[in-house]
């Protein structure tokens, strides 16, 4: 089986790509993986993440190609070389890591139908709201349910949203996953140098970091706070630090290359995803909350999108938006080793069992096999 997986964020970093490690293993698949140089947020300064090469990528055939529009999901295409690609690989199955109304999906669907058109093509979505495009994207999404033979949505949420949008094709719930190996549980206590309360990602509007630094001012025994990323939201939220009289004790790291995330994540004590939803988004995974999961981190997230179905028995949930709810859960875990230590504990089995690469790669193969016989 000659698989072409597409990808132009994700797969940049090493972590990511446990996935292609654990697939391209697998008996009978021969698997080359696409992805572009660099992707670079429109905030991001420099160069934003650059494609990190393995050592070792045995399992695995990597081809990078340059891209038009990075950062710019909606719109960015490579720029050349996929219909080469696709000739030269003969792909039975084409896995794109992308929305089916992007126009990615156009690409790769136009150059599918010139160079393979024998080839099943696989998207993936993780929209859990019901919206409405504007052309072309409408005219692209259509195309893609009419080309695709199947689709993978990180969500049960997110499968219901395909199916009422028309696609008839196959679906099949696969979500996130994390490298367990990278991001693993500590020697000693999460946070051995003092009460860390954690966030790792974006600083934009919606990921709620004013409701954590709010928390953090109303907890009764002071906490640090380690806010780790950048964004277009983090002056204003040092700022409000400095108003809250707590940017003594907030430390605001920048933009952190992905392979130190563990090492930070090992300095909290808990970690914090307090997502606040809007009328056109709510929180549609959350990967980062795996990977403080699998590194045994009591973890404590609002209840927006598809949070408390990720997190599940594995830590606590509180009302989004809500700064009371969440430092009375944060004081709980704080003050109570043990609490911490069955949470952690709970996180990290439950990541095993679920989001694991090595599990999540069998399903996928699993998936193929079912498109090509059916």
């Amino acid at each position: 089986m000659r698989v072409l997986m597409v990808s132009y964020t994700s797969l940049l970093q090493r972590a990511y790509r446990k996935k292609c490690d654990e697939l391209g293993r697998l008996p009978g698949v021969d698997l080359t993986v696409l992805a572009p140089p660099c992707w670079r947020e429109w905030w991001s300064p420099g160069r934003g993440v650059e494609y990190e090469v393995g050592e070792k990528d045995e399992s695995y055939r990597s081809v990078v190609l340059p891209i038009w529009f990075s950062g710019n999901g909606h719109v960015a295409l490579f720029r050349r070389g996929i219909s080469c690609l696709l000739r030269e690989v003969r792909p039975d199955i084409i896995d794109l890591e992308r929305e089916p109304w992007c126009w990615a999906a156009a690409q790769m669907l136009w150059s599918r139908n010139r160079q393979c058109p024998g080839a099943r093509l696989v998207f993936h979505t993780s929209q859990s709201i019901r919206k409405w495009y504007p052309p072309p994207f409408r005219q692209i999404e259509k195309a893609t349910y009419r080309g695709a033979s199947a689709a993978m949505a990180r969500s049960e949420s997110a499968a219901r949203v395909l199916r009422t949008r028309g696609f008839e094709g196959k679906i099949d719930v696969v979500p996130h996953g994390v490298d367990t190996e990278i991001f693993r549980p500590a020697d000693g206590e999460p946070g051995a140098g003092g009460r860390v309360v954690g966030f790792v990602g974006a600083l934009t509007g919606e990921k709620g970091v004013p409701v954590l630094l709010e928390a953090l001012a109303r907890m009764g025994e002071p906490a640090r706070g380690l806010i780790v990323g950048d964004g277009p939201e983090r002056e204003r939220l040092e700022a409000l630090a400095q108003d809250l009289k707590i940017s003594s004790r907030v430390e605001f790291t920048g933009s952190v290359r992905h392979h130190r995330i563990p090492e930070a994540l090992r300095e909290m004590s808990v970690f914090v995803l307090p997502s606040v939803s809007s009328r056109g988004w709510v929180e549609r995974f959350g990967r980062v909350l795996l990977e403080a999961m699998a590194s045994g981190i009591p973890v404590v997230g609002s209840d927006s999108g598809e949070i408390p179905n990720v997190v599940g028995d594995g830590g606590i949930i509180v009302p989004e938006g809500d700064p009371d709810a969440l430092a009375s859960a944060l004081r709980d875990i704080l003050g109570n080793r043990e609490r911490a230590r069955d949470l952690g504990y709970r996180a990290r089995r439950r990541v095993e069992k679920h989001y694991s690469w090595k599990h999540l790669a069998g399903r996928t193969l699993r998936i193929y096999r079912e498109i090509l016989e059916g």
